[in-house]
């Protein structure tokens, strides 16, 4: 059952935020227009303590669409947002990962005060106590057609390793020290270990940090870099070349004195947004070693532009259309069966890149059969 004994009734602190979150969707969709792009809201989920207020990200311009959001931290939070968006922006992009508290619950007085029960029912709350997935929470708040899922600890992710291989170039062999190894942390160090980047964790639960460590041995490659997994921050810093504060604590977890243990051509990449201390921060000014926020704003552009080239794959190329003489064409990474042709695109073909073997790949060596009707292909369509 939903817990009704919630610290304060979180109606009351959200009615002045309504007005906020309106004018940012509304100056969103505004701005798109004016530049002839696709508007996105996104609802990201963070942890936070019982009181945690939701927030608004900037506005980012990319090539394929402006985004803005905010980032919530309870699942009203979340409808309430939703709801207000849905009709003002083109798309919605919802946090699939859900790092919610799950202490904070709603009550029906809450859905009354806000004026939500048109939109979802209580019923539903408690039944996201169980599957705790946003997306499929906001599934009747949100269009289908408008609802996006994303994942942006992987954008995390992605920003993180890319800014260390281009800061750092070669991570082979280079000693990451983790400081906080949850989600993000997690997926940091396989990806790193994964480069051949030596890792070194920490958290304050080590059966499950050691579990974490035995993961990312097992998965990476044989030949890669290694996971150790160390009883306190300080142990993990030494002999390392970087520090990643990945932590979701209130409080800072990186300081002074493991900014000591880097070396003069040493990187700190803050995370977990507030993970060092300001003698840390000090302390790593005075040794000139570059402290990098982290930020999806990069990522997010790549992975607008890959969600708009996959979307216009599936609903345009992904096919197979029958030719003449029964020839079977295909395209949009379609499987096809042996014989059929691959080109760029089943509906107008312009390229032609082989015949399907029928286990996922070209054949090496064409017959003559198949070499006869990719000829009569060509000749219908002008193909060189």
């Amino acid at each position: 059952m939903v817990n009704r004994a919630t610290p304060a009734k979180e109606s009351n602190r959200l009615f002045a935020w309504i007005d906020d979150v309106t004018a940012a969707a509304i100056e969103l969709e505004q701005m798109a227009r004016s530049n002839g792009l696709v508007s996105f809201f996104s609802i990201s989920s963070l942890h936070g303590h019982m009181d945690a207020a939701p927030y608004l990200t900037p506005l980012r311009k990319y090539d394929r669409g402006i985004v803005r959001g905010v980032v919530v931290f309870s699942a009203l939070q979340s409808v309430v947002v939703a709801r207000l968006v849905a009709d003002l922006t083109d798309r919605v992009l919802v946090d699939s990962e859900c790092k919610i508290n799950p202490e904070r619950r709603v009550s029906k007085d809450d859905l009354e005060t806000l004026k939500l029960e048109d939109y979802i029912s209580f019923s539903e709350f408690e039944a996201y106590e169980s599957h705790r997935n946003l997306p499929r929470l906001l599934q009747n708040v949100i269009p289908a057609e408008k609802l996006i899922q994303y994942k942006p600890n992987d954008l995390t992710v992605e920003a993180v390793w890319l800014v260390l291989a281009q800061k750092v170039g070669l991570l082979s062999y280079k000693t990451v020290a983790i400081i906080g190894c949850g989600n993000i942390g997690f997926k940091l160090a396989l990806k790193l270990a994964e480069s051949s980047a030596n890792i070194r964790i920490t958290r304050r639960n080590r059966k499950v940090g050691n579990a974490m460590v035995n993961a990312v041995n097992l998965v990476k490659p044989g030949t890669a870099g290694s996971a150790l997994f160390c009883n306190s921050p300080l142990e993990t810093s030494k002999s390392s070349d970087i520090l990643i504060g990945a932590s979701n604590s209130e409080k800072p977890v990186i300081h002074a004195e493991m900014v000591d243990c880097l070396p003069s051509d040493g990187l700190i990449i803050d995370v977990g947004k507030g993970d060092l201390s300001s003698g840390a921060l000090s302390r790593a000014q005075e040794r000139n070693i570059d402290v990098i926020r982290g930020n999806i704003t990069e990522s997010m552009g790549g992975y607008l532009a890959a969600m708009a080239q996959t979307e216009e794959l599936i609903l345009h190329r992904l096919g197979k259309a029958v030719v003449a003489d029964g020839t079977v064409i295909i395209s949009g990474g379609l499987l096809g069966q042996e014989g059929e042709i691959v080109v760029d695109d089943y509906k107008h073909p312009a390229a032609i890149y082989g015949v399907a073997d029928g286990r996922g790949n070209l054949k090496p060596q064409l017959g003559s059969d198949d070499l006869r009707r990719i000829e009569i292909l060509r000749e219908m369509h002008s193909i060189p």
